[in-house]
């Protein structure tokens, strides 16, 4: 069973658009993504929601990431990880098709 979890984003008071995702625990870690992409980045929203994603599965213990992403930084990523003390490592895997991101519904207001 899934459930949709929505994530409402305001500007100065004022509705702007809201974020739902499927996913499970990849609900809160997708909104953040996206988030971060169309406002820190400065991504559209469509280019904000095709960026490669990654997803961490507390148990066990994985970090999934889409292939771009696993491509280009797979052993950047590792060597921080093996500096790291304490705790276990989370293997790295690369994503099957998008499971790293679930699926977006985003409905935005646009300024007249």
């Amino acid at each position: 069973m899934w459930w949709l979890s929505a994530g409402f984003l305001m500007r100065d008071g004022q509705p702007v658009m809201t974020v739902t995702l499927m996913g499970g625990d990849m609900q809160a870690q997708g909104h953040a993504q996206l988030l971060v992409n169309a406002i820190d980045l400065g991504a559209n929203v469509q280019a904000a929601a095709d960026m490669a994603r990654f997803r961490h599965s507390q148990v066990p213990n994985v970090l999934s990431l889409e292939s771009s992403i696993y491509e280009t930084e797979v052993a950047r990523i590792s060597g921080r990880m093996g500096r790291r003390s304490g705790g276990d490592r989370p293997r790295l895997r690369p994503s099957e098709s998008r499971d790293a991101s679930g699926l977006n519904s985003i409905p935005q207001q646009y300024d007249p």
